[in-house]
């Protein structure tokens, strides 16, 4: 749940503090089921904005790639001619403190299939 990452960064952030955060862009699914989230460098606006308490400093892509379907159709007939990345990466400012919440806990939204070891129960 990224957007409460957002949440609790700006709960520790001093206003002007700054936060450095990427992620996969295009990959094989991995850590399953775990392998929820991808951002271009776009979406970074959706969980860093006004809203949050953040502006965006700078959004990027990392190299480029391409994505070649198994199975050919009308969906993925050229779908190897669209741009892809392998990675994306945004700095943000905290600029304002938030008032947004999300009260879902992680064991809600992942359906109870929280691993289990060293944490025991899934976080808040």
């Amino acid at each position: 749940m990224p957007w409460k990452v957002a949440l609790a960064l700006n709960r520790v952030l001093e206003p002007g503090g700054l936060v450095f955060t990427a992620t996969v862009q295009t990959w094989p699914v991995h850590d399953e089921p775990w392998d929820f989230f991808r951002f271009s460098r776009y979406s970074w606006q959706t969980m860093f904005n006004t809203a949050t308490g953040f502006e965006i400093v700078e959004a990027v892509c990392g190299e480029p790639a391409r994505v070649h379907a198994c199975r050919m159709g009308p969906a993925t007939r050229k779908l190897h001619l669209q741009p892809a990345y392998l990675g994306s990466a945004a700095i943000v400012r905290k600029i304002s403190e938030t008032q947004l919440t999300w009260p879902v806990t992680v064991a809600v939204a992942a359906g109870g299939n929280y691993p289990k070891g060293e944490l025991s129960t899934p976080p808040k």
